[in-house]
Order: C-alpha cells, then sequence, then structure tokens
C-alpha cells in the first residue's frame, strides 16, 4: 500500500473506513482475478455456410439481410411498416 492511501486511511472515521472496504470489495468484484485462468474466448465460427442453402435465392449477402429484416419486421414487429422503400419505420415514427 502506498504512503499517500495509508494516511488518507489512517485520517478516516470508522464509517468511512467500513465504505471504503465496501468499495475496495466492488472493484475486485468487477476485475477478474489475474490468477485465476481465463477460459479461451475466441469467436466460434460453427455457425459459417450455415445459410449456403440460401445462395441462389439471393443476389447478395445485403439482399439477404434486408429479406431477414422484413421477415422479423413482419412476424416479431407486426405494427412496424415499411414506407421507405427499404427503411423500416414503426407506427408512429
Amino acid at each position: 500500500m502506498t504512503k499517500r492511501l495509508e494516511q488518507a486511511i489512517n485520517g478516516m472515521s470508522p464509517d468511512a473506513i467500513r465504505e471504503l472496504e465496501d468499495f475496495a470489495e466492488f472493484l475486485q468484484s468487477r476485475r477478474p482475478n489475474p490468477e485465476q485462468a481465463v477460459p479461451d474466448r475466441r469467436l466460434s465460427l460453427s455457425w459459417a455456410g450455415g445459410l449456403a442453402h440460401l445462395r441462389d435465392q439471393y443476389a447478395s449477402g445485403v439482399e439477404l439481410a434486408h429479406a431477414i429484416r422484413d421477415e422479423w419486421a413482419d412476424s416479431v414487429a407486426p405494427h412496424a411498416t415499411r414506407t421507405d422503400g427499404d427503411k423500416t419505420h414503426l407506427d408512429g415514427d
């Protein structure tokens, strides 16, 4: 611990020290312990090629993305309307 921190703690009331302890525990809980092993978090590409069967139906990935958006708008958000060509607006926009 640094001298500056020690001096600050020595000048605190018992209530302030308890609050500081709580805050220190909070900070510690937000950061992973460097001594613990970090799991391998590389992206999985197991989904790659999952839409290959749609390749002949759409001219590009952008066209497919628009079709997916339109399908979502029709099924999940029936209150959505398409008023500006390819822009989807919700009622009231």
